[in-house]
């Protein structure tokens, strides 16, 4: 099936919300992507998927013959993508669209043991574990960082099978180790997601997880949890 005039449509829409984006006539036949790339991070972050899509809009528009056939067809793929991404303007993703539900993530007590917790970080491919109290607020945060910072503490070398969670939470705070951990509210936008895991907190510091929780608030009960590995899959581009 022929997608090309579905295509023109839907670029057309595309235009009209990025020259809106832009601070312009959101009806003007020119396409201020520029301005609008300063505007929104999607744009930002999509920009040369824009500019492609652009380019064959005016190949479709301005072909370069004067054939009864058309240039170029575009197919299903093409406009899928140009739907997902106009979608994604429309209806800008946040931290409780993307985060992983507490349902899903794997957490420890402070009763349990080092050696349990490390084995799940291998078997379950996970950077960060969250450590919780009985109310499901957040204690600290367990992760490679945390060992290491605990086996420099005074040259230990061996964990112990009996060693368990409580006896390094002195580690798994967000002040130790060269990754910190940030509480957020379930509105912050993508692009502050994004934001907060990009910045340096200090010379030795980035984030390395971020936990939702209904108020942003740290004593309140942990609903989500994201890494930048969430944010990285969320980008459109």
């Amino acid at each position: 099936m022929n997608k090309n005039k579905e295509f023109i449509n839907l670029y057309e829409e595309l235009k009209f919300i990025c020259n809106a984006l832009a601070g312009g006539s959101s009806n003007s036949s020119n396409f201020d992507l520029a301005a609008a790339s300063k505007k929104s991070w999607i744009i930002r972050s999509n920009e040369r998927k824009i500019r492609q899509i652009r380019d064959i809009r005016n190949i479709l528009q301005h072909p370069n013959h004067d054939k009864a056939y058309e240039a170029v067809l575009v197919n299903e793929l093409l406009t899928d993508d140009l739907k997902e991404l106009i979608e994604a303007l429309k209806n800008p993703k946040t931290a409780k669209d993307i985060c992983v539900p507490f349902k899903k993530i794997f957490s420890l007590k402070v009763d349990a043991k080092v050696k349990d917790a490390t084995h799940a970080m291998a078997s379950r491919q996970l950077s960060h574990i969250p450590i919780l109290d009985s109310k499901k607020s957040l204690m600290g945060v367990f992760s490679e960082s945390s060992l290491f910072s605990y086996f420099c503490s005074d040259e230990i070398i061996d964990a112990g099978d009996d060693l368990m969670i409580k006896d390094i939470m002195d580690f798994c705070t967000k002040e130790v180790g060269s990754q910190t951990f940030k509480i957020i509210k379930p509105s912050t936008s993508l692009e502050r997601i994004h934001n907060i895991f990009t910045a340096i907190e200090s010379s030795t510091q980035r984030v390395g997880s971020l936990f939702v929780t209904p108020s942003g608030k740290p004593e309140d009960i942990i609903t989500g949890m994201l890494t930048p590995w969430d944010i990285l899959t969320s980008i459109v581009d």
